[in-house]
């Protein structure tokens, strides 16, 4: 059985209590002393902190600012095969950001440019909208506030079958790969090189490598699959 304190005794907890916390521990009231609280505090303020989920911050890509080689424009719209994407995209572009949507079809061949102002991306569409009218071709432009995509297929493009003969067909061409090439070069030219751009983030609009080659897998899988057909 605990003890009834007297009066004065009470008084003189009152009085050490004063500017201290009294806690409530299995319905009896204990002192917590200053030092006590302050480093319960700073306790629980480490484990807020250690519990903060920390952001990784991707450094800039390297831009590739050497001009790539433009391809002569082809006397027919051949859709490319397997290989041809392989050796006429995959590496031909290797670094610069350019990237077949495997799973559309037909297959689209696309990049995205940033910039920093929205008038260098009205500059940049009205650039890619004048390659177009040059080269005949109908890519898409989409301008965002700091962005431009251009995405492009060969409409009439020819399907060459096994059997060599020749479909109507869409997809990417050499024509898609060259106008490719004009637009990169017209980008490192007027807007790179003079700063009128923003550098791309590692993994800013680009698929991983892994999930190029998940699709490109897949993409083998169909063309075998259509060649034993």
């Amino acid at each position: 059985m605990l003890a009834r304190l007297s009066v004065s005794s009470r008084a003189a907890v009152r009085s050490a209590c004063a500017g201290r916390a009294v806690r409530l521990v299995n319905g009896q009231r204990l002192l917590v002393t200053a030092a006590a609280e302050t480093s319960e505090q700073e306790g629980r303020a480490t484990e807020a902190t250690d519990a903060l989920p920390t952001k990784a911050v991707s450094p800039p890509e390297r831009i590739i600012k050497e001009p790539i080689a433009v391809p002569a424009a082809p006397e027919e719209p051949i859709l490319l095969d397997r290989e041809q994407r392989r050796v006429h995209i995959v590496d031909y572009f290797k670094g610069r950001r350019w990237w077949v949507n495997w799973r559309k079809d037909p297959l689209v061949l696309s990049k995205s440019f940033p910039f920093e102002k929205y008038d260098d991306v009205i500059d940049f569409a009205n650039v890619v909208a004048g390659i177009a009218k040059a080269e005949n071709h109908h890519p898409v432009i989409l301008m965002e506030p700091k962005k431009v995509q251009v995405r492009m297929f060969t409409h009439q493009g020819i399907l060459v079958t096994p059997d060599a003969e020749k479909k109507p067909s869409r997809g990417v061409t050499m024509r898609d790969v060259r106008f490719a090439s004009l637009v990169e070069n017209a980008w490192l030219e007027q807007f790179v090189t003079t700063g009128r751009f923003r550098e791309p983030r590692a993994q800013a609009d680009r698929q991983s490598s892994q999930e190029i080659e998940k699709s490109q897998a897949r993409v083998a899988h169909a063309d075998s699959g259509s060649a034993s057909e």
